[in-house]
């Protein structure tokens, strides 16, 4: 998408931010034992919390691209959408193909 060297910059900074705030399960370990309630907690906000924090780091860098490289992006997802219902039909498929082998 050929970001600027400053783009970069900026969205290495993102990143970072992002890992920063992320609470990690390790917290659920101590010297001597295993919290297991504060683990799944944990687990349950990561995965809660997981779409918004990727959401809000598109919307950062989403941001800092130019309407060229915008139009990049778009082109690049989609490309990705494609390769990913591709794959996802030829698993679906596979057993059809395999004359009820697995």
């Amino acid at each position: 998408m050929n970001l600027s060297s400053e783009q970069i910059k900026d969205i290495q900074k993102i990143r970072q931010d992002m890992m920063k705030n992320r609470v990690k399960p390790s917290v659920a370990f101590t010297e001597n034992g295993f919290d297991k309630d504060k683990y799944m907690e944990i687990m349950k906000q990561k995965r809660d919390n997981m779409l918004k924090s990727k959401a809000e780091m598109v919307d950062k860098v989403y941001k800092i691209l130019t309407p060229k490289q915008k139009e990049q992006l778009k082109v690049l997802i989609d490309l990705r959408e494609n390769r990913m219902v591709s794959m996802m039909d030829k698993r679906m498929n596979f057993g059809k193909n395999c004359n009820g082998r697995r």
